[in-house]
């Protein structure tokens, strides 16, 4: 078969159309979603450690004041919540949201790998262990 600037694209179209891409594009998509509300937890985990109350209310409520008058309250809400909260729990709060972090970031790592594969028409990694290391690995790289 010729291989020219056009065929290129219609081979790589019908062979994305062959396999369940769109099954691997959500999946993928899902656990990203699923990561991101416990990496914002650990952001504010580490914010709530390293800034003090008053600095933290000062630069939230310029914030707020660019959103809506609702999410502008809520999110006032939420910082004296975080304030009150004693740093041990904060510590503990944002260990755990990171493992969860971690987990969803690496299940989405796994559904582009596997998604990737299919596409190739190749066989996934060999080894499990391989696998879940080179998931974790493309984690901690993209953080």
């Amino acid at each position: 078969m010729r291989v020219g600037p056009v065929a290129i694209p219609v081979r790589a179209i019908q062979r994305i159309m062959q396999r369940e891409v769109m099954l691997f594009a959500g999946g993928a998509s899902f656990f990203a979603l699923l990561g991101l509300f416990p990496a914002f937890a650990v952001l504010a985990s580490v914010y709530g450690l390293v800034h003090d109350e008053t600095e933290a209310y000062g630069q939230v409520s310029r914030m707020a004041e660019l959103l809506p008058p609702d999410v502008g309250r809520f999110l006032m809400n939420q910082l004296s919540l975080l304030a009150a909260t004693s740093p041990a729990m904060l510590t503990l709060q944002g260990a755990i949201a990171l493992v969860v972090a971690l987990f969803a970031a690496s299940r989405g790592i796994k559904a582009v790998i596997t998604g990737l594969n299919a596409i190739a028409g190749r066989e996934g990694l060999r080894s499990l262990v391989r696998y879940n290391i080179v998931a974790l690995m493309a984690v901690l790289t993209g953080i």
